[in-house]
């Protein structure tokens, strides 16, 4: 135990240490240290981190005292904005996580909620209003190209990590536990050095230069006090400056697991989720009562103390807090239990890190090239997807409602300005977009569910539908993020399947039994309009616009609701005209095969020199296939190719400088012969 986790423990619950206190232990543990880590200690400096903040909700309650108040934060420079305030003393901290613990403790401990049913009535295509036919415009529909270390991102200059990464000539791939540096100059791909990444799992990596930095989870997953849920996380940064021998130059374990990673430049951002705290709680049964229970569970709560609720890092030295008191703000009501932290630091100084916090969980992290977006969105699941919100929360209405907070990126720092909701469920990051800082989502509203006990109605001033999906447009106005635009009635009873966006284009695709593709007009983000709506069957889980006019749509023949017994599919579509999008060819697997891309973009290429798709599929035989679809025209010619692998997450192909094109099956690397 260090000697910052000493002074915790030896402080009475109800007196938390104060913030000169904590300072101390942490200088006395860094001075042991044999690189000094940076810290900055801003009261808010990257608000980020708030994709996994903690859940602090409101300041009430009085188990800790209020001695220990910090000085009042500059709201010029504070990280912090509109609804999320920083905490002004460690006991104020802890006195939050405990009142909202308690309010939300159940006599059988963190409570889950299970998903509702969907209601099931008939598909019906919006009407179009008095948009006229045949509908050209000057809609861009670029390409969409890999990163420049070839995967295949959601944003072309937000790199996202993976198990192989490319500077044009060099390969590096993590393969388990193992990094490996290839020659790709030769005829042949040839390994000229590897290196064991300690304690680490399910590895993948970041290339900066010649600085690769791995991400994975942590054999030896540092508690947060009497958490040991979710997993912890490590990182560990290598350099290549000998190519013949990395070396690894940090590594910091996390007690927060990792729930998105991306790049800018040599910037490096992680957004890390914690959840509530694993405490020992006792459930109704035998001579325990409900309420006994109940009571017993609530004190537990009581009883927690901040090393309970915050995450720690550890760089070599013994866990430490990620997080000083004052570098964690306070969410609206309404986010699980837990804590969501942003981490940003520069590849090539990866001990100094820009940190911030928000109490409570947050279930999506987009990242455009200016802003980071953290989204709470109900119905979504994973680690901390226990219910874990008090009741009181629950009936102001949140529960169907997601809650977005922005945050500008300067640098490693992530800054808190403006938060908005929107009613209804954002399925994924997929589903978020930014373009000339307007805010796009498609979000789908459930009216079965939307009411269900403890809920607010719809506006009723507003055309009450089934489930069906919406395109809702926003702006930041001062500290708050404000409609601007709404489209209505996409896929009445039907599952929002995909999404792609460009800068002034949304195209969706939803399913039940058929799949209808939407074209709807961003140029103007006040009024979106919808322009098109083809229904065909079967139904798709990933969009590629391939420039001219043309879009490749992964997906599966069947129904959605069929039980994937059909077979997977690549259509081509033409959306040049975007008021009367026609699919003009298709290429079918056989039955009982999926796409992989569909849970994994990355397991899609496209080869624009080429005109060339690459995609995995794999069968109900446990085996994969490698899928290469070539554009003619309007013509889409496929080929499969037998792979010897099973995992999908151990395939992937990718293009060098030289246009060469690389497959990753397995443990080997060859050039693939196109």
């Amino acid at each position: 135990m260090t000697d910052l986790e000493d002074l915790w423990e030896s402080y009475p619950t109800s007196e938390p240490p104060i913030p000169e206190l904590l300072r101390e232990g942490r200088r006395q543990a860094r001075a042991r240290r044999r690189h000094r880590v940076l810290r900055p200690l801003l009261a808010g400096v990257t608000a980020a981190a708030l994709a996994g903040a903690f859940l602090v909700g409101t300041r009430a309650g009085t188990d800790a005292d209020d001695d220990a108040t910090l000085a009042a934060p500059d709201l010029r420079t504070s990280a912090f904005r509109a609804d999320l305030h920083p905490a002004t003393s460690c006991a104020d901290l802890l006195s939050s996580y405990r009142a909202r613990g308690r309010a939300a403790v159940t006599a059988y401990g963190w409570g889950f909620v299970s998903s509702a049913p969907l209601s099931a009535r008939s598909f019906t295509i919006p009407a179009r209003g008095n948009q006229s036919m045949g509908y050209l415009g000057d809609l861009s529909l670029n390409t969409q190209d890999s990163s420049r270390t070839g995967t295949n991102v959601q944003e072309v200059d937000v790199d996202e990590p993976d198990q192989v990464k490319t500077d044009g000539s060099r390969v590096v791939r993590v393969d388990r536990r193992t990094l490996s540096v290839y020659d790709t100059s030769g005829d042949t791909i040839r390994l000229t050095a590897q290196l064991t990444l300690p304690r680490m799992l399910n590895g993948e990596i970041l290339l900066a230069g010649d600085t690769v930095v791995a991400i994975g989870a942590d054999t030896r997953a540092p508690a947060s006090g009497r958490s040991s849920v979710p997993p912890g996380s490590r990182v560990q940064t290598v350099s290549l400056a000998d190519p013949s021998e990395p070396t690894i130059v940090s590594d910091v374990a996390y007690s927060a697991a990792i729930t998105s990673v991306r790049q800018h430049g040599s910037v490096v951002r992680l957004v890390l989720t914690a959840a509530a705290p694993t405490l020992d709680f006792v459930y109704p049964h035998g001579k325990v009562t409900r309420s006994e229970a109940l009571a017993h569970n609530r004190e537990l709560v009581r009883s927690t103390t901040l090393s309970d609720w915050m995450p720690t890092y550890d760089d070599g030295d013994g866990p430490l807090p990620l997080l000083d008191c004052d570098d964690v703000a306070t969410p609206p009501a309404g986010l699980a239990l837990g804590t969501v932290s942003v981490v940003g630091f520069d590849a090539e100084a990866p001990n100094d890190r820009a940190t911030i916090g928000v109490a409570g969980q947050t279930s999506i992290a987009y990242e455009s090239a200016d802003h980071l977006y953290l989204v709470d969105s109900p119905g979504w699941g994973g680690w901390g997807s226990c219910w874990c919100v008090p009741a009181a929360a629950r009936t102001e209405g949140a529960a169907w409602r997601s809650t977005i907070f922005q945050l500008d990126l300067d640098g490693t720092r992530a800054i808190h300005v403006a938060t908005g909701h929107v009613d209804g469920t954002i399925a994924d990051r997929w589903s978020v977009d930014e373009a000339d800082d307007v805010l796009r989502v498609a979000v789908t509203r459930d009216e079965a569910l939307a009411a269900m006990p403890g809920t607010v109605a719809r506006d009723r001033t507003r055309r009450v539908l089934p489930r069906s999906s919406s395109v809702v447009t926003m702006r930041a106005d001062g500290d708050r993020l404000v409609e601007s635009g709404r489209l209505d009635g996409l896929g009445v009873d039907e599952t929002l399947t995909a999404a792609r966006w460009t800068d002034d284009l949304a195209i969706l695709s939803t399913a039940r039994a058929t799949d209808p593709l939407y074209t709807v007009d961003l140029s103007d983000p006040d009024r979106p309009r919808l322009l098109g709506a083809l229904k065909i069957p079967g139904f798709t889980s990933y969009l590629h616009p391939i420039g001219d006019g043309l879009l490749l749509a992964v997906g599966e023949a069947g129904a959605f609701t069929g039980g994937g017994r059909a077979g997977a599919q690549v259509g081509l579509f033409d959306i040049s005209d975007l008021t009367d999008v026609q699919q003009v060819d298709v290429s079918s697997l056989r039955r009982r095969t999926w796409p992989v891309a569909g849970a994994d973009p990355r397991a899609f290429t496209w080869l624009r020199d080429r005109d060339t798709a690459l995609t995995t599929f794999t069968t109900n035989r446990g085996t994969m296939v490698l899928g290469v679809y070539r554009v003619t025209g309007t013509t889409l010619t496929g080929e499969l190719r037998n792979l010897p692998v099973t995992d999908p997450s151990r395939v992937r192909t990718f293009e060098l400088a030289d246009g060469r094109v690389v497959l990753m099956a397995g443990s080997t690397l060859e050039f693939l012969d196109l």
